[in-house]
């Protein structure tokens, strides 16, 4: 099957990790404009970094307050609104 049917374009981003930055798996990418997203579900976590590969940051929010989520299943980018949108764990109330 032709590549060129299933993905729009293809990019080797070699990804420079710090201790903040290390990704055990890699469950989820999704490439903005100017963002790379990864998320990691066994560290509950969102990985940010530009498109040249440097970390940004990282969502993660795990607690039982407020914004905050038991477990990260997983996310979508909500392109119009320019924001994350997190399937999680909430906790019980």
């Amino acid at each position: 099957m032709d590549d060129s049917r299933i993905f729009k374009e293809c990019l080797i981003v070699s990804l420079r990790t710090n201790d903040n930055s290390l990704i055990r798996t890699i469950d989820r990418i999704y490439k903005s404009q100017d963002q790379i997203f990864i998320l990691d579900r066994s560290s509950d976590k969102i990985f940010i970094f530009d498109t040249y590969g440097k970390y940004q940051n990282n969502i993660h929010k795990i607690g039982q307050g407020p914004r905050e989520y038991i477990s990260l299943m997983d996310f979508y980018l909500d392109d119009a609104l320019a924001d994350e949108k997190l399937s999680t764990r909430k906790p019980s109330e």
